[in-house]
Formats: C-alpha cells, sequence, structure tokens
C-alpha cells in the first residue's frame, strides 16, 4: 500500500473515482445487435431461397447481394468524403453522419414492415404459390435444427460458410497496415463498388448457361475455384516478397505513390474473390432443399 499510494492518486486523477467510458451502452448495443443481426440475416436468406424457383435462385440471391453491397457502398462513400474533406476528427465522424445512418436503417425498417406481406400471399412469377406451413413450437423448431446439424451436406457447407467471410475479416487488416489512410477509405469504396458488376456475372453463370443446373454449378464452382485460388496465391506471394510490405512508409502507400497500384489492384480484386465465393457458396446451400422451413433454418446455420 504504501509504495502502490504514490501511483494512485495519478490513476485517480486519470480515471476519476469511477469509470466514465460509459460501458453500458456499448456492451449492451453490443448484445442487442448481436441477437438481432442473425434474424434479419436469416429472413433475407429463408426469402431468396424460399420465394424463388429452381432456375431463379441465383438472382434471388444476387438481388439480395447487390442490396447489401449497395449499403456498404454508401457507407464506405460516406467514410471516404468525409476524410477526404478532412471533416473527421480525433472524436469521431459528425453528427450528421450519424443520422443520415440511422435514417436509412429506419427507412429499410419501414420498407420491411409496409412491404413485406405473409408468405401465403406471395406469388412467385409462375402464379405459383410457395408452400405455407402452421407455426410449430420451438420444441419442434429445434428438432429441426439438430436434423439440419445431421445432414452431411449441411455439415460440409459449414467450412465453405465460415470461409466466404475471410475476405472481409483479413483484407481490412492489411488495408490498415499499408495504405495511407485516405487510401483506406478509397480502397473500401472501390472494393465494394467492384463487388457490384460482378454479382450479375455469377448470377449469368448459375442461372443463364444453357446447361442443366448441376452442369451450371459445375461450372461456376470451376471459375470460382480459379478466382479463390488466385486471389490468394497472388496475396500471400504479395506480403511474403514484397518489402514495401513489411516495412511501410510512416503514414501508409497514398495513391500518388509509385508502388501504389499493385497492391491496390490486388486488394481490390479480393472484392471479386469475395462475391463469387459468397453468391456460389448461398445458391449450393440454397438448392439443398425447396421446404421453406428447412431453408429457414439453412439460413440461420449460414449466417
Amino acid at each position: 500500500m504504501a509504495v502502490g499510494g504514490f501511483f494512485t492518486g495519478s490513476i485517480l486523477n486519470r480515471l476519476g473515482p469511477k469509470w466514465t467510458g460509459g460501458q453500458a451502452f456499448p456492451i449492451v448495443g453490443g448484445v442487442i445487435l448481436g441477437a438481432c443481426a442473425p434474424m434479419l440475416w436469416t429472413v433475407v436468406m429463408a426469402i431468396q431461397w424460399s420465394y424463388a424457383t429452381e432456375v431463379e435462385k441465383g438472382t434471388y440471391i444476387t438481388v439480395q447481394y447487390v442490396l447489401n453491397l449497395l449499403g456498404s457502398t454508401i457507407g464506405a462513400l460516406v467514410a471516404f468524403i468525409i476524410i477526404l474533406k478532412g471533416t473527421s476528427t480525433a472524436n469521431g465522424s459528425p453528427t450528421a453522419v450519424y443520422i443520415t445512418f440511422i435514417v436509412l436503417m429506419f427507412l429499410g425498417v419501414a420498407t420491411a414492415f409496409f412491404g413485406l406481406v405473409a408468405p401465403k400471399s406471395v406469388r412467385r412469377a409462375d402464379n405459383t404459390p410457395i408452400a405455407v406451413f402452421h407455426v410449430l413450437p420451438y420444441k419442434e423448431e429445434l428438432r429441426g435444427v439438430v436434423s439440419a446439424l445431421q445432414d452431411w451436406r449441411v455439415l460440409a457447407m459449414l467450412p465453405v460458410a465460415f470461409s466466404t467471410e475471410f475476405p472481409i475479416s483479413i483484407m481490412p487488416i492489411l488495408n490498415a497496415h499499408y495504405f495511407s489512410l485516405r487510401t483506406r477509405a478509397l480502397n473500401s469504396v472501390i472494393f465494394y463498388a467492384i463487388a457490384l458488376p460482378t454479382a450479375p456475372l455469377v448470377t449469368y453463370l448459375l442461372d443463364k448457361l444453357p446447361y442443366e443446373r448441376t452442369k451450371r454449378g459445375l461450372i461456376t464452382l470451376s471459375v470460382t475455384t480459379v478466382v479463390i485460388v488466385g486471389g490468394w496465391v497472388a496475396l500471400i506471394a504479395w506480403v511474403t516478397v514484397s518489402k514495401t510490405f513489411a516495412t511501410p512508409p510512416e503514414l501508409g502507400v497514398d495513391w500518388t505513390d509509385s508502388n501504389f497500384a499493385g497492391p491496390f489492384v490486388l486488394y481490390i480484386f479480393f472484392g471479386v474473390v469475395f462475391t463469387f465465393h459468397q453468391l456460389l457458396g448461398m445458391w449450393v446451400m440454397g438448392a439443398l432443399t425447396n421446404d421453406p422451413r428447412k431453408l429457414g433454418i439453412y439460413g440461420g446455420i449460414w449466417r
């Protein structure tokens, strides 16, 4: 105590008599988001799989995916504009940015609330209804989850579901390590923007090629394998060989620097990798069954 007393006064002055970081809000907010986000993803997964006919599943998946990408692109673009104009501060972005995001989210909630209809009212393009089922006790739903996890096909898709998220986990870390602040913001915009036109290409391969569904899937798998392996091999080679990556400039590589182009192309190419991997994985998962109840469970498992 005698020794510690020399330091506790400075600690008190630094932290105050009580923590003032407002831990309750981020902790509770994180719990709420963690509980709600899977619900949203499960809903969109179930809709994109169960509302589509077999020949339209790739299209429905792509529509959902593109809408998601548009949100990511808008968010990245807002951050880029703030950084480019120098309006961000050490305390964060201007309040107007958060207000804008909140308004957009409420618009999404309102659209879902007033726009979605009961499954029994939905008709496909050929005027056939989707399967309508009664609500089961939650105990039965849990049995459905257990049954799904005993299906070897679902278990085989779990590594695919996990690995589809690797690019959006790893690439931002590499982005922050290598590039300057404004270049990182630009890269994020282009990453999502390049994925937008890639999605219809994957849809064409999955739904529009003049072959049976199995052959279309195998062709898309072949193309996806080349894209994924090529991207990861190039990335490993870059981080292993590049001296600039090992010791980047203090402020990072800017888009005006000579060693910007190659890593930039590699970074945005992973927007293509992410799209091919994600869409093909969801297409295969959705092709395992046409039962809306099972597809709802699969949607939760995938996310």
